[in-house]
């Protein structure tokens, strides 16, 4: 379907984990959900966010993928 748009497509690779986990992450870590948010979604490359990601995994954290469509 040609719409004159050109779309992009982009995969985004996250941890996924319920929401119970998250909040029980952001008080181990001392920080907000927003944070590890960030970190579960691999926008954070520092210590911090990989410590999250270790424990997320250890907690049963497991790897997922998102496409999205960006029109532009």
């Amino acid at each position: 379907m040609d719409n004159g748009k050109n779309v992009i497509v982009k995969r985004v690779r996250y941890i996924e984990v319920p929401q119970q986990t998250k909040k029980e992450l952001a008080r181990k870590f001392g920080c907000v959900r927003s944070t590890v948010h960030r970190a579960l979604y691999m926008e954070m490359d520092t210590p911090l966010g990989n410590e999250i990601r270790r424990a997320a995994m250890e907690m049963g954290g497991v790897f997922a993928t998102k496409v999205k469509f960006i029109e532009c």
